[in-house]
């Protein structure tokens, strides 16, 4: 079978096999985002942006730097931003729910040079507090702890103290319902648009009609009130619900019903999709694979090195997009390229020389043989793919070697100090 190579800089060499793993995470810690901690929710824009909620208000992240968002109802210079707890995407608009309310960020307004200080020295156009009201004259004022844009193109609003509420953007209303209780902490809609609120009153899935019909009540065995929040998370037909260290899943028709617990007493504080049947249990104590086919658990990010160690185990938020896995703690934040999941690393054989550390120049991989050269600080290497083990080139002992480059049945190998050399592929190594 094919095998795809990738080089990183470190004494490695990547292999991907058959089937992405996310038990088998490869983790990393980029720079520029070792000073967030308490985490609470991110999400990653059409534009790639990465933007963060912390207890300390909003960053974004482009790739190499990130960028700090005041999130205040007030312009004093002394005013603390307010904790971000929800994110959504609406076109140019960026709905950032917090612990007092909810706040729109215009990011078409933004410039390069927008700093934290002119935010809190003046009212700035592109951030503003969504003040829109209910007919009773009621304003979103409470903690938000979710955000969901439906099809029809309202937002339901989740509050921990005033129920839930709908948004109409084409009509500029604002509809309140806190009928079935005041803490409503996560929402999720079905395949039909029905609509399912997680109460924390009444311990019960709450499933509303497009027409905005109550169609029932869906109550949660053996629930007592708890300040844990309740998660949600849709699978196809089925609406699945995490409570302190439970899963419970509702069918159509059918009472809800546990169907796994996480081995240890951490609460689930998020769930989100890793694979088709598999999903990604973020929990007080750890992070958790849970197996939707066989309904067994495995844990995550809890090995002894530290590209398989997570920050924390005190998992706030999983967000999860082809291009990479977003993974906050109450310490930091851990990334994984679902690509580069569970893969082989293969180390370079001991150092000679002087002991210095080693560091990784250069690639080829010669298709038709099937051969791999890796060039470094000290030396070259070579190998295959079907043993995965690399062995020193004697030719060049331990020269530095700067770039690589086959040439019909030669290897050009670029030197750092005596120029340009020519390995003959049959005969050299």
């Amino acid at each position: 079978m094919r095998r795809i190579l990738a080089l990183v800089a470190s004494l490695y060499i990547l292999f991907p096999v058959t089937a992405i793993e996310p038990s088998a995470l490869n983790l990393t810690r980029l720079k520029g985002l070792e000073e967030l901690t308490d985490n609470r929710c991110c999400l990653e824009d059409s534009c790639g942006f990465l933007w963060i909620g912390t207890s300390n208000g909003l960053y974004c992240y482009d790739g190499r730097h990130k960028f700090a968002f005041n999130v205040a109802n007030s312009t004093d210079e002394g005013q603390t931003s307010l904790a971000v707890s929800s994110l959504l995407e609406d076109g140019s608009r960026l709905w950032v729910g917090t612990a007092d309310g909810l706040y729109i960020l215009h990011r078409d307004l933004l410039t390069p040079n927008t700093s934290l200080r002119e935010q809190r020295r003046t009212r700035n156009p592109y951030f503003e507090q969504f003040t829109c009201r209910t007919r009773y004259g009621v304003v979103v004022s409470c903690e938000v702890t979710r955000l969901v844009r439906t099809r029809q193109g309202d937002i339901l609003i989740c509050t921990l103290g005033q129920g839930f509420f709908v948004y109409k953007p084409d009509q500029d209303v604002l509809l309140q319902n806190s009928r079935y209780g005041s803490f409503i902490s996560d929402a999720v809609e079905d395949e039909e648009g029905n609509v399912f609120f997680a109460s924390m009153d009444q311990g019960a899935l709450v499933e509303i009609s497009l027409e905005g019909e109550v169609r029932g009540e869906h109550a949660l065995p053996l629930y007592h009130y708890t300040k844990h929040q309740l998660k949600v998370f849709r699978n196809g037909g089925d609406i699945y619900v995490g409570l302190r260290n439970t899963l419970y899943r509702y069918s159509q028709g059918k009472a809800i019903e546990p169907v796994a617990s996480v081995p240890t007493e951490g609460f689930i504080q998020h769930i989100a999709r890793a694979s088709e049947n598999q999903w990604m249990l973020s929990t007080t104590q750890g992070l958790w694979l849970y197996d939707a086919q066989g309904g067994g658990m495995e844990r995550c990010g809890n090995g002894t090195t530290a590209n398989k160690r997570l920050s924390s185990q005190s998992v706030r938020f999983v967000n999860n997009t082809q291009k990479r896995i977003c993974i906050l703690t109450d310490t930091g934040i851990d990334f994984s390229n679902p690509l580069l999941s569970n893969m082989d690393f293969i180390p370079l054989p001991p150092a000679q020389g002087n002991g210095e550390a080693r560091q990784v120049t250069a690639f080829c991989y010669i298709k038709e043989a099937r051969q791999l050269f890796v060039g470094t600080t000290q030396g070259l290497y070579y190998g295959n793919d079907e043993q995965l083990q690399l062995h020193p080139c004697a030719a060049l002992g331990n020269e530095a070697v700067t770039a690589l480059c086959q040439d019909g049945d030669q290897l050009l190998v670029g030197t750092a100090e005596n120029g340009l050399a020519g390995l003959n592929l049959a005969g050299d190594v």
